[in-house]
């Protein structure tokens, strides 16, 4: 009897034995470890990089004339373009743009200026984008004209006008609109303007003369406009525009 009660208990230590320490941390067992979180985002936050700054452009200054360029020949010049740094930046990407041809010098620095060679007695618009490390955001500084000196003239041609509204490519109702344009010149003699509006591409349809900067056009549904610009002075001189363009809905 003293030998059946013990085989009993030994049986029911056995038992309580498994029951107890099945879940041993020794890993033998075979148990799951759930992550709580600790390792988590939320436990490590992760850091946005910044949206970088806008700049501010400092030289060429908008619509003046350029006489510092260096290293001067009878077609080119080189020009030191400079703006303030932005907050949030790792580099600039700087956009020189002929106006009279349309096209763009592109180059990047980390620097607040750089030096690039350009056409002299030609006009230009420029602007920089700042750029971060760690983001595709940017930031458009403002477009600068300027007109980059040549030999000595006694007038200079308007800069090309630029478009105020309707946005460029923008999508607007059909109906009476106002066309509307900026234009500026060194020498600040602008007398009047030539207004192309067309359905094509360039637009050959001259619809006024005038020497206001916007024009009342009406429009149809679903169509695509082009306009553009001439520019005169009282010397004479013109400046062609890009050609603009707009749907309506």
């Amino acid at each position: 009897m003293k030998n059946l009660i013990f085989t009993i208990k030994l049986f029911i230590g056995i038992l309580l034995l498994v029951a107890c320490g099945g879940g041993d941390s020794g890993g033998d067992g075979g148990t799951t470890t759930t992550n709580t979180g600790g390792n988590t985002n939320s436990g490590n936050p992760t850091t946005e990089t910044p949206t970088p700054k806008a700049v501010s452009l400092v030289f060429p200054e908008h619509n003046t004339e350029c006489n510092e360029g260096s290293n001067e020949t009878e077609t080119t010049s080189d020009v030191n373009f400079q703006w303030n740094m932005a907050e949030d930046t790792d580099s600039y990407e700087i956009h020189v743009v002929n106006l009279n041809n349309d096209e763009e010098l592109v180059q990047t620095t980390s620097n607040d200026n750089i030096d690039l060679t350009i056409m002299r007695a030609t006009p230009y618009s420029w602007h920089v984008i700042s750029k971060a490390n760690g983001t595709n955001a940017t930031a458009t500084s403002s477009i600068f004209n300027f007109y980059n000196a040549g030999a000595a003239i006694d007038n200079h041609a308007p800069f090309p006008a630029s478009v105020v509204a309707p946005d460029m490519g923008a999508s607007i109702e059909m109906g009476n609109l106002n066309l509307v344009w900026e234009a500026s010149d060194i020498d600040g003699d602008i007398v009047g303007f030539e207004v192309y509006f067309d359905t094509i591409n360039p637009p050959e349809n001259k619809i006024a003369e005038t020497s206001e900067s916007s024009i009342a056009v009406t429009t149809e549904t679903s169509t695509i406009y082009y306009w553009r610009i001439i520019t005169s002075d009282s010397n004479g001189n013109t400046s062609r525009s890009a050609v603009f363009e707009f749907r309506t809905n």
